[in-house]
């Protein structure tokens, strides 16, 4: 799931046991989201990363950020 709203976007991929991830893009709010969304290896931490910081939760403001793209990493 990439669900958007109109305070930012909701970030909870699922996504089938054989894949081991996928990137996707889109426009929202007339800045380019490029998100990445992994499966974890045995010692690699969960979460989402928004331009290289870490998340506290699955959502993402995006009006924190000024730049014309955002990236967003997922480990699942």
């Amino acid at each position: 799931g990439f669900r958007t709203s109109l305070k930012g976007i909701t970030i909870n991929p699922n996504i089938p046991k054989e894949w081991r991830g996928f990137k996707a893009e889109r426009m929202f709010r007339g800045k380019s989201i490029k998100l990445i969304v992994s499966r974890s290896s045995k010692n690699e931490e969960k979460g989402i990363m928004v331009n290289g910081n870490k998340q506290s939760d699955n959502f993402v403001d995006i009006s924190k950020y000024s730049g014309e793209e955002i990236l967003i990493e997922t480990v699942i």
